[in-house]
């Protein structure tokens, strides 16, 4: 096992960070469900209490149960390095992991990669218009407050491409009458370093001001692996009543990853897990990445029922992309790289996209109905490899949730989206029926639509190749079954559901013939492909001991057969003990968490076109990896140690980047409030 070598440096910083704030006696008050309230009032402070926040402002959907959120109270007992990581354990996603930081995620759901898949902030997308996926790594772990994830039938509602699932970030929405800071901190081997800091108070009774700063570090342990992100915020909410609220916010983030590509495929398989640059597909290419995420809005209770929220968001996001493949790295985080390549690439990619959101929540007696509007401008500004392009887009949805009776309750939706010259109408309708207090069974079926993308579309050169640039709209149509078990003291939840997607048109990515020192690739039509899934997710609570874990079989046959570009099975989960010990004073579960995956061809990653590329090597072979975790609640600290990799397997899931050896990763997280 490799030891953790803290430097000086980072000793240095936690030590005057604890001593600058070992004087406040800390106290958190927890206040609702959508927002961290850190208020303690006495005395003459009632005379200044802070104005009623209106809830769940960023959310898009106020009335998900707890199948479609990860709460805050979750989070804290979760293991994490980035976003990613809180998404791993929910149901229908397999993550193609390149085993160090900083490298796009291979997030798929239910099969589907992430052009399918929506990533938004408050309830505005994130994806690039030029590939249409996003990172996941840029998106600060820190800012969450809860997760909504939405899958299925009912996904396509909420953005532009989300068929295959809508995922949104609703961030912290902070209270504190006094000064408040949270910090995170964690260690692992090769150089990880994450360290977070976010400092809250009210200004005055009705304006807060958050600030927070995040930075990461990893020098890997491959050459030409390393990553070094920094991730400023700053969140201003004014409460001018109980009825209206103003909210600002702005995501800045800093990044520079090297790009090794893995190993190389014409490396011995013995020498394959060596640490060594001759073995590396590209000892010189990285990115560097500066994005801004900005947004302006406000939140109303215009109607006689608090619960009826209008809320109309402005935003303002900007992503330069730099890539560069150069022979000037002769040196490397100390490393010398002899796999000079004689390949000279400079590549920029600047997008932006900017519009306006309106969205209204309709509760009464037996409805919940959700509408929305939105336009916005997409558009690629400048481009190394493609002209200019300026698309806007033009978005209605309106949901209806129903419940007939206290057994059954259904669900309708459309929305309409114009963009790229053409106008889509997709639409949908779900229902359930709770035959017994704890037996519900569900099922759906919609029509909806994926748009093609600035690079399936634009992107003409010798690594990304389109046959056309006149691609249609893809079309999905979903059918769902399913049976859901659950009690109602929530210690047991158990669901399972039967997926059938049939896509027409669809837009597929191949590999062309040029592998150097990237696999190439190019978009191609397909007349169909077909998705055929089981997804099932347990939650077993028995006393102290907490049983949870999800599992999925996919299928999947295009127009040349039967493809294995994800696994046809994967799963993870844990068996811990769970219970307050020592007086109620610490809350500690521990346990061993395990995943698996079977044997599957699976997806070679380009860093150069941003895209995950059907790979021409040997399967990725059948395997499964355990981990030790523990997370422990203590005062205002939480604390976590996990002990990855217990067994020491040399392992892959993405062909071919080595996943880390048996290694010991510790952090905590700890909030001060006075």
């Amino acid at each position: 096992m490799r030891e953790i070598h803290i430097t000086r440096l980072r000793l240095l910083a936690l030590f005057f960070f604890f001593l600058s704030f070992e004087h406040l006696d800390a106290q958190v008050v927890p206040s609702d469900t959508s927002s961290t309230d850190t208020t303690r009032l006495t005395g003459a402070d009632t005379l200044r209490r802070p104005i009623t926040a209106i809830t769940l402002v960023g959310s898009v959907g106020r009335t998900f149960t707890t199948a479609n959120v990860i709460a805050d109270s979750s989070i804290n007992f979760m293991d994490y390095r980035y976003a990613g990581d809180l998404l791993e354990m929910t149901p229908g996603v397999f993550v193609r992991d390149l085993g160090t930081p900083g490298q796009l995620h291979g997030l798929t759901i239910q099969g589907l990669d992430a052009r399918s898949i929506t990533f938004m902030n408050d309830g505005v997308s994130l994806n690039d218009p030029l590939t249409g996926v996003y990172n996941l790594y840029l998106y600060p772990s820190e800012n969450i407050d809860r997760i909504e994830f939405i899958r299925g039938t009912e996904a396509f509602l909420y953005g532009l491409n989300s068929t295959g699932g809508a995922i949104n970030f609703v961030s912290r929405s902070m209270k504190a009458f006094h000064p408040f800071t949270r910090i995170r901190y964690s260690e692992s081997v090769y150089g990880f370093g994450f360290f977070d800091g976010m400092f809250s108070q009210n200004i005055t009774r009705a304006l807060n001001v958050t600030a927070s700063l995040q930075h990461v570090t990893n020098d890997g342990e491959f050459p030409n692996s390393d990553d070094d992100s920094w991730n400023a915020r700053l969140k201003l909410r004014y409460n001018l009543n109980k009825k209206l609220n103003f909210f600002a916010s702005e995501i800045f983030n800093r990044t520079q990853v090297g790009l090794s590509g893995g190993v190389d495929t014409t490396v011995p398989i013995g020498e394959q897990y060596v640490p060594l640059p001759e073995n590396m597909k590209n000892t010189e290419s990285y990115e560097k990445i500066t994005r801004h995420d900005l947004q302006l809005g406000a939140s109303g209770a215009f109607f006689p029922d608090s619960d009826w929220i209008t809320t109309l968001t402005l935003y303002h996001t900007t992503n330069l992309r730099e890539y560069r493949d150069e022979e000037n790295r002769v040196y490397s985080n100390g490393i010398y790289l002899q796999h000079l390549n004689g390949i000279f690439v400079q590549q920029d990619h600047w997008s932006q996209q900017y519009g306006a959101k309106l969205t209204q929540h309709v509760e009464a007696e037996a409805q919940d109905v959700d509408l929305g509007a939105e336009i916005q401008s997409r558009g690629l500004i400048a481009s190394s490899v493609m002209p200019q392009h300026l698309e806007a887009l033009k978005s209605l949805y309106a949901k209806d949730r129903v419940r007939i009776s206290n057994i059954f309750a259904m669900t309708a939706g459309a929305r309409f989206d114009g963009y790229l010259g053409s106008s889509r109408l997709s639409y949908g309708a779900d229902g359930s029926l709770a035959s017994e207090s704890w037996i519900t069974f569900f099922g759906g079926y919609s029509l909806s639509h994926r748009f093609p993308t600035f690079q399936e579309l634009y992107w003409h050169d010798t690594i990304v190749n389109s046959p056309q640039s006149t691609f249609s709209p893809e079309r999905h149509h979903l059918a769902e079954a399913g049976v859901r078990f659950s009690n109602t003291d929530g210690t047991t939840y158990v669901e399972m559901t039967y997926s059938h997607r049939i896509i027409n048109d669809a837009i597929e990515i191949l590999p062309t013939y040029v592998d150097y020192p990237f696999p190439t690739l190019q978009f191609v039509r397909m007349n169909r492909e077909t998705f055929n899934g089981i997804t099932g997710s347990a939650h077993i609570r028995f006393g102290e001991f907490l049983a949870e874990g999800s599992a999925q079989y996919v299928e999947v046959t295009d127009d040349y057969g039967t493809q294995s570009f994800v696994p046809k099975w994967s799963g993870i989960g844990g068996i811990y003990f769970w219970d307050k010990v020592f007086k109620n004073h610490l809350d500690i579960k521990v346990g061993v968490r395990g995943r698996f995956l079977y044997a599957y061809r699976g997806m070679e990653y380009n860093p150069q076109a941003w895209m995950y590329v059907p790979s021409a090597q040997p399967d990725v072979k059948t395997s499964g990896v355990s981990d030790f975790v523990l997370d422990a609640h203590l005062g205002d600290a939480y604390i976590h140690i996990i002990w990855q990799n217990l067994l020491d397997l040399q392992y892959v899931t993405t062909p071919f980047y080595p996943m880390v050896e048996r290694s010991l990763r510790f952090g905590l997280s700890w909030e001060f409030a006075d």
